[in-house]
């Protein structure tokens, strides 16, 4: 066959093709994002496609409970399929606080939507901080013309498509125990979770580098007055529309602590702590306390375990705890609730906490008290 032929073919099969493509990409639609329900929902899987299925399923979802944050919230309160039970997690990988608060300001849009938590981060209110995808708005507003690009004729979309109907033809059986369980997770899938929590091999130099690689470097970090502003007014907005708001910071690991003390952030993060208080009271999980240094409850140096995710929700939303294993207990005890009346004395312990772990580490007082500020 001719060159000449062979492209013209090619050129005229082409539309034909991306029908195809289509027509397979919507009925088994792997993101989400339109009404076809051929394929039970309990497959789906929105992990590494966060920002394109969280985006399209927000504008057809109808949660009673969003969770918002960035990916520690995302893979440390895992909902496999995204949403489901009431439950929505809408974290973001490196999400911004434009960003959220784009989300939140959609969600508000639900009549059914009662709690809101909100897992902040102190990296997230760096002046510096960037939004990772400019067309995370565009996809909010449901734009039609990017919709029928990424969700139907897209290669991306067709490879998720396959997993999908891999999936599906397993069987409920075949899926991960978690990916069916109740949301939050039952007590006895907590304690499963909390006991098989991987180790991020403390401070071992792969751990340090693996932290280097995640999180920007603290030294730099400057405080950003309208980032706070912002999530003030999106706080204010969701209370004044009734919603219940629930913030936490979540556990931090020993090695990022240390990465904002040695950076010279320690004064700044705890001003950033009383900035939080001052817009919505929160439950604080960071602090050098004994959750920081016990690392098989982190995944890597940046995230908490699902198991640490799932029992914290559990005790947001004022569930029994008293059955999720012998970790449990030390995990909620290095929690506070942290308000305009209590904010000091809590800071001041989490200062003590810090000399402490410093001391331990150095063996020498003088040091400790010489430590980078």
């Amino acid at each position: 066959m001719k060159p000449a032929r062979r492209l013209w073919l090619m050129v005229l099969s082409l539309p034909g093709f991306l029908a195809a493509v289509g027509a397979v990409n919507f009925v088994v639609d792997p993101y989400g994002a339109w009404p076809a329900t051929l394929i039970d929902r309990v497959y789906l899987n929105n992990k590494g496609c966060e920002r394109v299925m969280t985006a399209y399923r927000l504008r057809t979802e109808l949660p009673t409970t969003l969770l918002i944050g960035s990916s520690r919230v995302a893979w440390g309160i895992p909902i496999e399929q995204g949403s489901r039970d009431g439950f929505f997690n809408a974290s973001l990988p490196g999400a911004s606080l434009d960003e959220l608060a784009t989300i939140v300001r959609v969600a508000l849009r639900n009549p059914q939507l009662r709690n809101l938590i909100w897992g902040v981060d102190f990296f997230s209110f760096d002046e510096a901080w960037p939004d990772r995808d400019p067309l995370l708005r565009v996809r909010l507003e449901r734009n039609l013309r990017l919709m029928i690009s990424e969700t139907l004729l897209s290669t991306d979309a067709l490879a998720a498509s396959g997993k999908l109907l891999v999936r599906a033809a397993g069987g409920r059986t075949q899926l991960p125990a978690t990916a069916a369980a109740r949301l939050p997770w039952p007590q006895a899938t907590v304690a499963q979770g909390l006991a098989a929590s991987p180790d991020i091999q403390g401070g071992s130099d792969a751990a340090q580098r693996q932290l280097t690689g995640i999180l920007p470097t603290y030294a730099n970090y400057r405080l950003s007055p309208e980032h706070t502003a912002l999530f003030r007014d999106t706080v204010s907005r969701a209370r004044a529309a009734g919603i219940e708001v629930i913030v936490f910071v979540g556990p931090m690991s020993a090695q990022e602590l240390d990465a904002i003390r040695n950076g010279g952030q320690w004064d700044t993060f705890q001003e950033w702590k009383r900035q939080l208080v001052a817009a919505q009271p929160y439950w604080d999980f960071s602090g050098y306390g004994e959750l920081a240094s016990t690392n098989h409850l982190f995944k890597d140096p940046a995230h908490y375990s699902p198991g640490v995710g799932h029992l914290i929700l559990r005790h947001l939303l004022g569930q029994d705890t008293t059955q999720c294993g012998p970790m449990s207990r030390m995990v909620l005890d290095n929690g506070a609730w942290v308000d305009a009346t209590s904010i000091e004395a809590h800071l001041a312990r989490q200062a003590t906490q810090r000399l402490a772990y410093v001391q331990r580490l150095s063996g020498d007082h003088e040091m400790a008290e010489a430590e980078p500020q």
